[in-house]
């Protein structure tokens, strides 16, 4: 979003970090911004309804009046993160089961069988018959201790080591989207909304899922201005750009599971150490 401030304009990036349950029910939610400081401004005068804002990475001071906030940039971009308790644009629920059998998250851990995990997202964000589209994909890592004959539909299985990292996608609300936009002629597209992950699981743990919800995927195409062979060609290769990159998305969040492990050994070992005291 470009936006105008004091004498200069500033242009600002927002990423929204929902942290759920197992079942994907949202715990809490952190807002994290990024102003774009192009004009080396010394003031940014920035609006949010955030609760408890605070500057990330750097010292710069911000004066606030409601939801009016001044930043004293001296010239520098301002980072900053607040809480806020609105709804998420798009969510996720998971559901698991067991054997066949649909069981609580609680009570899945140490269980082995034969194990489906069903992701299912909803998009909630619509004006008047059409959805804002977003692409989300959903990632977890299997020990491969554990899991073996993995398979996801809408997805796929990534071998790291003795890991299997799964990824799985979905676009929800986009096909119906498309029927309203393109009524006049059948929409040949049938966009997933979920996906299912089936193993054998010897002693079930999951640590953690990760999803990533964008609508950048989409924003240059105008589903009014497009005839529908146009339309089609555009997001097949949205699609294919997406699919090229899903590597790399697992990659990601390997890098940052990994980074989650040696916090969390770190912080035991630093337990440990205070215990001995």
């Amino acid at each position: 979003v470009n936006v105008k401030s004091g004498n200069g304009d500033y242009s600002k990036e927002e990423t929204v970090y929902v942290m759920a349950d197992a079942a994907g029910t949202k715990n809490s939610t952190i807002v994290s911004d990024w102003l774009k400081n192009m004009d080396r401004t010394e003031t940014l005068e920035d609006s949010s309804s955030l609760s408890g804002i605070k500057n990330v990475k750097g010292n710069e001071k911000l004066t606030q009046s409601g939801e009016d906030l001044s930043w004293n940039a001296n010239g520098a971009d301002i980072y900053y993160q607040g809480n806020t308790d609105k709804a998420a644009p798009v969510s996720v629920k998971l559901t698991y089961y067991l054997d066949g059998k649909e069981m609580a998250p609680k009570d899945m851990a140490g269980k082995s069988g034969k194990v489906k995990i069903h992701v299912e997202y909803k998009n909630e964000s619509k004006v008047g018959d059409v959805y804002t589209p977003f692409m989300m994909a959903t990632g977890m890592i299997l020990d491969g201790d554990k899991f073996s004959n993995i398979d996801v539909s809408k997805g796929k299985v990534i071998a790291d080591g003795n890991n299997n990292i799964v990824i799985g996608a979905g676009f929800p609300g986009l096909t119906e989207s498309l029927n309203v936009n393109v009524g006049s002629k059948k929409v040949d597209l049938d966009l997933p909304e979920a996906f299912d992950v089936t193993a054998d699981v010897k002693d079930f743990k999951l640590d953690m899922t990760m999803t990533v919800a964008t609508s950048a995927l989409f924003e240059d195409i105008d589903t009014d201005d497009l005839d529908t062979d146009e339309l089609f060609g555009k997001i097949d290769n949205k699609l294919d750009t997406f699919s090229n990159g899903i590597s790399d998305l697992a990659k990601g969040i390997k890098k940052y599971t990994d980074g989650v492990t040696k916090i969390k050994a770190g912080s035991k070992q630093l337990s440990n150490s205070f215990c001995q005291i």
